[in-house]
């Protein structure tokens, strides 16, 4: 699995020089990793800007 992070925007862009890029071992048969989510959604009706 590759994990990207310290990850830096310069003026909204991804400054592709920053940050630290890894490479671990994944196995998803390995019964000691515990499950985690997170994710965004978008509220139905979206809300205007005033």
């Amino acid at each position: 699995m590759g994990i990207w992070s310290d990850m830096k925007l310069v003026d909204g862009v991804v400054d592709r020089s920053a940050g630290k890029f890894r490479i671990l071992a994944f196995s998803p048969d390995y019964h000691e990793l515990r499950p985690r989510d997170f994710d965004w959604t978008i509220p139905v009706p979206v809300p205007e800007l005033s």
